[in-house]
């Protein structure tokens, strides 16, 4: 029997007696590796394999399902937001939001320097709230 499910706007096909996922993690093992790659800084090698078996690895991560969706919808669980960036967030767009000059210095503290120019990191997410599962 033969289920279709619409994922992403495509139709996919799953076997009810076979799931996906497991078919799946079986062809991964089989999946270039991309450090063994012949090509350097190159996007698309082995793009074949992936465009294959799209449908497949979609059926599966539909099937996998989410460890934490409410990251979907940050809108919702503004506690998951860091709170230096949740607040400067805050500062910002009251300052938009009365017609006063934005200053963008709250959030530019917050970017941390890496060992790649011009290339910075900032926290997003609450970590803490991750670990003790919500």
């Amino acid at each position: 029997m033969l289920i279709q499910v619409c994922l992403f706007g495509f139709f996919i096909k799953t076997s009810k007696t076979l799931s996906s996922l497991h078919e799946a993690r079986k062809l991964f093992r089989l999946a270039p590796n991309r450090n063994a790659s012949g090509t350097e800084q190159s996007e698309d090698e082995d793009v074949e394999f992936w465009q294959d078996h799209g449908e497949l690895f979609a059926a599966a991560r539909f099937e996998y399902g989410t460890l934490h969706p409410e990251l979907y919808w940050l809108e919702n669980h503004e506690e998951l937001i860091d709170p230096q960036l949740r607040d400067a967030v805050h500062v910002l767009e009251a300052a938009s939001h009365n017609g006063q000059v934005v200053d963008e210095a709250p959030i530019r503290r917050l970017l941390k320097s890496t060992q790649v120019e011009d290339v910075s990191r900032i926290r997003v997410l609450t970590p803490k709230r991750m670990l003790i599962g919500m």
